[in-house]
C-alpha cells in the first residue's frame, strides 16, 4: 500500500531535515551519549548549548510531523532546519563552544617541512655554455617571505640564476621549481628590479607604474590601475613626485619607480640584480634602508644578487656565499641581527664580515690559480 500524501510530504521534510542537520535528528540522546560529540572534543557546544540546540530540532520535529491537514512543505523544512543550525553556531548563540581548531597537515620528516616552506628550488641544476661548465648540480632553496642575498665573485654566474628562476634561460640539468611550478608557469610569480631602472622615457612615474599592471592585467580597470600606481608611489616614498618624467628624477629615484613597478603586480618573488651598484654610496645607503622598510611593510619574498659583502650584511637574513666556475654554494649564512644593522658597531657581523672577506680572497687565489694552470 502506497502512503498517502500527506505521509509522504512529511517523509520527504524529514529526510530534508536529515541531510540539513549534523545529528541524528530522530535519536537525540545521541548527543548526550557518544563521545565524539562532547564538548571536550572540541566540536561541540557545551550542554546548555546541546539542550538549544535539542530544543529547536523538536520545535522543528513537531511542526514537521504535526497531522494537519496542510503538510509542512519540504522547502520550508529545509529552511527552518538551516535557520536553527546557523544560530546554533552564530556569535549570537550563548551557548556556542569554540570553533574546532583548524586542520594541520603533519610534517613527515624534514624534508616534508622543507617543501611546505620553500617556494623556490634549485636541484642539482646543471648549466652549460658551450663547452663552459657554469652550474654543476647547484642546490639551495628559498623560505617565503625571506631576503635572500647570492653572494659571489664576477662571472660565477650569480645575476644567471636569476635568469634560470624566469624561465629566461633553461637549464641543462636538474630540477628547477618557483612556487611550487616549473619556471615556465610560475614566471608570473615573480618580477625584476634591475641595475638599470628601464623606465619608458615619455611616461611620468605613474604611468611607469602602470604600465607594468597593463602588461600584467589586461582586463583590469583603468581606474583600478591609477589607484593602485598612486598608492605604490606612495609606498615608496614618492608621492609627491607621481607627475615627474624619469628625466626628472635622481638615479635613486628612478629605481623606486621601477620597485614600485615590480610590486604592481604583485609577485611573491622579487628578484633584484644588483639595483644599487650604479649608485652613489650616500644614496646606496638611503635606497637600504628603503628597500628594508618596503619589504617588512609587503612581506615579499626577495631574492638580491650583489658581490658587496657589506650589502648582503646590512640587508640580508640568509647569504648564499657562490663558488668559482663550476658554480656551487660554499657556504650559507644566516643573519638574526635586529635592524637597522651597523657593522662598524656590531662585533658579530664585523667577523662575519672578516670572514666573508678572507673566503672572497681564497675563491680570487684559486681562480688566478686556475687561470695560470
Amino acid at each position: 500500500m502506497s502512503p498517502s500524501p500527506t505521509k509522504a510530504s512529511r517523509r520527504s521534510a524529514r529526510c530534508a531535515m536529515w541531510r540539513a542537520s549534523p545529528v541524528r535528528l530522530w535519536s537525540p540522546t545521541a548527543l548526550w551519549t557518544r563521545p565524539s560529540f562532547s564538548a571536550r572534543a572540541g566540536n561541540w557546544p557545551t550542554p546548555c548549548g546541546r539542550a538549544a540546540i535539542l530544543a529547536n530540532i523538536w520545535s522543528a520535529r513537531t511542526i514537521i510531523t504535526s497531522k494537519s491537514s496542510r503538510p509542512w512543505p519540504t522547502h520550508l523544512a529545509c529552511w527552518a532546519a538551516r535557520r536553527w543550525r546557523r544560530w546554533a553556531w552564530s556569535p549570537h548563540n550563548p551557548w556556542r563552544a569554540a570553533k574546532p581548531p583548524a586542520r594541520t597537515i603533519p610534517a613527515r620528516g624534514k624534508a616534508r617541512q622543507d617543501m611546505l616552506e620553500s617556494v623556490l628550488e634549485f636541484d642539482d641544476v646543471r648549466l652549460n655554455f658551450g663547452a663552459e661548465t657554469i652550474y654543476d648540480k647547484l642546490s639551495f632553496k628559498v623560505r617565503a617571505g625571506e631576503f635572500l642575498c647570492i653572494l659571489g665573485p664576477s662571472g660565477c654566474g650569480k645575476s644567471t640564476s636569476l635568469r634560470l628562476m624566469g624561465d629566461l634561460l633553461p637549464p641543462d640539468g636538474g630540477d628547477l621549481k618557483v612556487t611550487g611550478l616549473p619556471p615556465a608557469e610560475g614566471w608570473r610569480k615573480l618580477a625584476y628590479v634591475f641595475q638599470s631602472p628601464r623606465l619608458v622615457p615619455w611616461r611620468n612615474a605613474l604611468g611607469n607604474v602602470i604600465l607594468g599592471m597593463e602588461l600584467r592585467f589586461e582586463g583590469m580597470a583603468k581606474a583600478e590601475m591609477r589607484e593602485k600606481a598612486k598608492d605604490l608611489l606612495s609606498l615608496v616614498g614618492l608621492g609627491n613626485d607621481m607627475e615627474k618624467y624619469p628625466a626628472m628624477l635622481s638615479g635613486g629615484e628612478r629605481q623606486r619607480v621601477a620597485i614600485a613597478r615590480a610590486l604592481s603586480v604583485d609577485p611573491e618573488i622579487i628578484l633584484m640584480d644588483e639595483p644599487f651598484s650604479a649608485l652613489d654610496l650616500n644614496t646606496r645607503r638611503r635606497m637600504r634602508a628603503e628597500i628594508i622598510r618596503i619589504w617588512e611593510q609587503t612581506g615579499k619574498t626577495v631574492i638580491f644578487v650583489t658581490h658587496d659583502v657589506e650589502e648582503a650584511l646590512v640587508l640580508a637574513n640568509r647569504i648564499l656565499l657562490l663558488s668559482n666556475k663550476p658554480t656551487h654554494v660554499l657556504e650559507t649564512l644566516t643573519l638574526d641581527e635586529a635592524r637597522p644593522r651597523d657593522l662598524d658597531n656590531s662585533p658579530t657581523l664585523a667577523r662575519r664580515k672578516e670572514h666573508l672577506i678572507a673566503l672572497f680572497r681564497q675563491l680570487e687565489e684559486s681562480a688566478g690559480n686556475g687561470a695560470a694552470d
